[in-house]
Order: C-alpha cells, then structure tokens, then sequence
C-alpha cells in the first residue's frame, strides 16, 4: 500500500506529513511541462511541499539557482524535508515568506517565475462570475498580488508560467493582460478526450506582440487507461512507475 505521507521519485522524494496541500499529479505535470530554456534564476511562489522546485532541479542540470517562497508553517516542515534530502540542496534556497513581502524587501530577478497558486478548492460548485471567483482565492495571494508581485521580481526577458481550474484561469488571464502580461503557451489538461477539461497550463511573457499556442494535453487513452505516448515520454524521467 502507497503511504499517503511520502512519495518516491526517481530522484527524490517528497515528504508530505505536515503539509496540507498534498502531491498531485497536476502539479507533477506542470513541473514537467514548464520551459526552462535559457533559465539561470528560478522563483517558485507558494512551493508547498517543494514538489515544483525539485522537479525544476532535476530539469536544469545544475544550470540554475531556484528561490522557493512557502508562508505556511506546516509546509515549510515538509519543504524543509524535501530538499534537503535531495541531491540539489545547494541550489535551491527555501524562505519562510510571502511573495508579496519577498517583492517588497527584495532586490532579486529571475528568469523564470512559476506558481500552483490558491484557488477555490471545490471547483465543482458553478461560478457564476469573476467577482466570485475572485473571492474564493486565499486570502493570503488574491491574484492581483500574485500579479503585481512577480512584475516586481522580473526582468523584460522573464517567464512566468501558472497552473489553475479552467474558470479561474479565464479570469487570472484577464488580469493578468490587464497588468501587462501577455499569454503565449497554454497547455489544456485532459484525463482523456472525452472528459471536461481539468487545468490550464498558461505561460505569460511582457510581450504583447507574442500569440498564444495551444496544445491538449492526454493523461489516458480513454477513461481506464493506458496513458498516453505524451504522458509517459513527459513524465518518465520523475515516476517511478514508467
């Protein structure tokens, strides 16, 4: 039986006692698809239990240095944890902050800013406008802050890339343009091609002259499996299973 507290990958493992945020395979795979091209610098909002940052680690090959902000108590436990015990300890720098105060006090850019940002968590419930939306992100990182934050952390050149339910993206993207980030990739997670839609991957640049690519993304064949050729060859180099 999988312990529900720790998850092995091939070149790490997470450690998630504490955390309230547990693993997920959305985050796994956005982790995975994020485009570290170029990247020296990386800042990984809200890291939780570390998952994305250690993902980054292996993907840059010793190429890059990865800030990752947690405010939550108990998921700095579990970060803590995490990358020290992995083989990239010394690359990646864990602060017990918010985004908006590491901005403030900061005088650091990165190349690359990354988030699993909060959300409302039951999705299933129907929304009904943006204003609702709005409301039902935490508290702690409404999306305006999480916005104007990574502006200030950034450079011309930077990338920024999200993960959220599709609704919440639509907003998020609306201010986000609004704010002078501008779409240009977006991955549409899928369990298989006749089930709704789950996530939306969208990577923003300040280029407002950049059009937007569009590609689905496949877990399963169909609804009892197997996995796709596009999960596997993405995922493969972090489960152990494939």
């Amino acid at each position: 039986m999988r312990n529900k507290d720790s998850f092995d990958f091939k070149k790490f493992r997470i450690s998630q006692s504490n955390s309230a945020m547990k693993l997920s395979s959305d985050a796994c795979v956005f982790g995975a698809l994020i485009n570290v091209d170029h990247t020296s610098s990386i800042l990984d909002i809200g890291t939780g239990t570390g998952i994305l940052s250690l993902i980054l680690a292996q993907k840059t090959n010793n190429s890059s240095t990865i800030t990752a902000l947690e405010i939550d108590d108990d998921s700095i436990i579990d970060a803590t944890i995490n990358i020290t015990c992995s083989p990239w300890h010394n690359r990646i720098s864990l602060i017990h902050s918010s985004v908006q105060s590491f901005a403030e006090h900061s005088n650091q850019t990165f190349d690359l800013i990354i988030s699993n940002p909060p959300f409302f968590q039951n999705s299933s419930k129907p929304i009904s406008s943006s204003k609702h939306i709005a409301r039902h992100s935490d508290h702690s990182l409404t999306f305006t802050d999480l916005i104007s934050s990574s502006k200030q952390l950034s450079t011309q050149d930077t990338k920024f890339w999200f993960i959220l339910p599709v609704e919440e993206m639509k907003y998020f993207t609306e201010l986000a343009i609004s704010s002078g980030l501008f779409p240009f990739y977006q991955y549409t997670l899928q369990d298989y091609p006749s089930a709704k839609p789950k996530r939306v991957i969208k990577a923003f640049c300040l280029d407002d002259s950049t059009n937007c690519t569009q590609e689905l993304f496949l877990y399963k064949e169909d609804v009892l499996g197997p996995y796709t050729e596009q999960f596997i060859k993405t995922m493969n180099p972090y489960y152990l299973f494939l």
